[in-house]
């Protein structure tokens, strides 16, 4: 009996112990975010510091989801979230997050040591080794440098990194979801002192003079918008204020016209309007509910825009489909079907194929030798002969693909300088919305690069009838997707002209209308047909001010970009009257 007693608590101890063990080796697959912000500062949280560590993930438009801690206890994250939410802290919107762990891909680290939340940390000196990241772990702060493209390469570089202090400095696996990398954010407003960057592509005996450059981070890469991987796959966060478009979004609905702002694009409408007898009110530039009750009359009623309606449908006709076989439709349903894209894309030679191979492997199986390869052979072939027209980047150097943001920014380079006119895909900025916008906006230079119709402002009927008169008076077929890469940026993201840009574009429709004008009084049919012009451009105008000032421009900026729009869609066609 005494045995069997004994058995039974030596199991019940091995049980507990195991079960024990396994707690402490759960991943840390909870945190709490805090909410969106713009522009967050690190002291704006001061008050949060003794709960846990706060770390912040850049999105869009200088907005930022901040998160607070760690946590390998469900619990133990809601009873946090709950605590932010109350009156003491006043965080409504601070939520648990749970992590995508198993999604994820292990990186080879270098772990420097722990330290312990709640405290003010100096990053200055790690970041004498490179790039820093810390996994979250409860109330312990693990910090990592990396990424290295595996192990022997980390263990080369460990002796160095003892030497700079870091004595119990070892190589670890880690799961990429739970890696967060140090920035501006972090380190707060101390001045940063360089990097050292890491040549981890040679062996540790050879010297960096003996081989080719490596370039880990380039000085052009962009800060690319974070995707956090949850549960439920890629989740985005919403955004800050309910006046921000997500830009993930790629469909455009009406904004709403607001009716306190006085404008020019509504006295022009009026006016029009009232000429036509559509409207009888004063030409005060307020766009309420009787300019818009006549806006729709002049629709509905008038010959011209009755005939441009049905021909609209034909001046704009985007055409995603490709050939099946081709690189194009490869590229189009690389997501849909992958076997067949993928197999495609290899048996091309063009260098644009390589990078959405480079891409599709980093994507599904991680950074790494192959991505590299891919990714530096499609630059070589595509810069061959062509001189480098972006700033800030080297296609003679060689580089290590360790983010979405850089990968995608250099496949952008790629398809634009390639001869063939291949689509930047519309599941590129769905999947990617961050890094793919960043990338894609990242320089005004837009000759040469092409873009599927993903939607935007094409989705307007008013845009689509500003582009079929434009078409229909300027007697010119221009190609509808010429302008398709810089529309896409104003749609998703919107940043205000310079004032000398704001002067040209003010000097450019004064100029035009004046031309316009003079060509309308020839002819009735001309007066006719600008007329109609008149209505869809101020209409549009007024929808494009709108549609800008909820993304926080003011009044004036609304108004110039909403000019740069409208010349972004009929410029061209009308390039005669100029």
């Amino acid at each position: 009996m005494t045995n069997i007693l004994r058995q039974t608590v030596l199991a019940c101890f091995l049980l507990v112990f195991a079960l024990s063990a396994f707690g402490q080796n759960k991943e840390p697959a909870y945190t709490v975010q805090i909410g969106t912000f713009v522009n967050p500062k690190p002291e704006d949280f001061k008050s949060l510091q003794p709960l846990g560590f706060v770390y912040a993930v850049p999105q869009m438009q200088n907005q930022a989801n901040v998160f607070i801690g760690g946590f390998t206890d469900q619990l133990e994250a809601e009873k946090l979230a709950e605590t932010l939410r109350s009156p003491q802290y006043g965080y409504t919107n601070a939520r648990m997050v749970e992590l995508n762990t198993e999604g994820g891909h292990y990186y080879t680290m270098v772990q420097l040591e722990i330290l312990t939340a709640g405290k003010e940390i100096d990053w200055e000196p790690y970041l004498q080794l490179g790039r820093i990241y810390v996994v979250l772990e409860d109330k312990a702060i693990k910090v990592y440098t990396g990424i290295f493209p595996d192990r022997a390469t980390a263990s080369g570089e460990l002796s160095r990194i003892r030497k700079a202090g870091y004595e119990d400095a070892f190589v670890k696996d880690v799961n990429n979801v739970l890696l967060h990398e140090i920035g501006d954010f972090e380190i707060g407003p101390r001045q940063k002192k360089p990097l050292i960057p890491l040549n981890f592509d040679r062996p540790p005996e050879e010297s960096v003079a003996t081989k080719k450059k490596m370039v880990t981070q380039p000085a052009e890469v962009v800060v690319a918008q974070p995707e956090m991987l949850t549960a439920k796959g890629v989740e985005m966060a919403p955004p800050a204020a309910p006046v921000k478009k997500p830009a993930v979004n790629l469909s455009a609905t009406l904004p709403d016209i607001r009716s306190n702002v006085k404008r020019q694009s509504a006295v022009q409408l009026q006016k029009v309007l009232k000429t036509l007898g559509a409207y009888s009110g004063k030409a005060d530039g307020y766009y309420g509910p009787n300019t818009r009750a006549a806006y729709e009359r002049a629709v509905a009623d008038n010959r011209q825009l009755k005939k441009y309606r049905i021909l609209a449908r034909y001046y704009y006709a985007p055409a995603n489909s490709a050939k099946p076989g081709s690189v194009q439709w490869a590229i189009n349903s690389l997501w849909e079907d992958s076997p067949d894209a993928l197999d495609i894309l290899k048996q091309s030679s063009l260098p644009v194929a390589k990078a959405y191979r480079a891409y599709f492997e980093f994507v599904t199986k991680g950074p790494g030798t192959t991505v590299n390869e891919l990714m530096n052979s499609a630059i070589k072939q595509a810069f061959a002969n062509v001189k480098s027209e972006f700033p800030r980047f080297d296609p003679s150097a060689t580089y290590a693909y360790v983010n979405i943001g850089q990968l995608i920014l250099h496949l952008r380079h790629v398809q634009q300088v390639s001869p063939q006119e291949i689509e930047a895909p519309c599941w590129l900025f769905s999947k990617h919305p961050g890094p793919a916008l960043e990338a894609f906006s990242a320089s005004s230079q837009t000759l040469g690069l092409h873009m599927q119709n993903c939607g935007g402002f094409w989705d307007w009927e008013e845009v689509q009838l500003l582009h079929a008169i434009a078409q229909d008076i300027g007697a010119q077929d221009h190609p509808a997707h010429s302008s398709t890469p810089m529309l896409a940026s104003y749609f998703l993201n919107p940043e205000a002209p310079d004032a000398a840009t704001q002067q040209e574009l003010a000097k450019w429709s004064a100029t035009l209308w004046s031309s316009l004008n003079a060509w309308s009084s020839r002819d009735p049919m001309f007066t006719d047909m600008v007329n109609a012009l008149k209505i869809t451009w101020f209409q549009t105008q007024v929808l494009l001010e709108d549609y800008y000032m909820n993304y926080g421009l003011k009044a004036n900026e609304a108004t110039a970009l909403a000019l740069a729009t409208i010349k972004a869609i009929a410029g061209e066609d009308l390039k005669r009257f100029m």
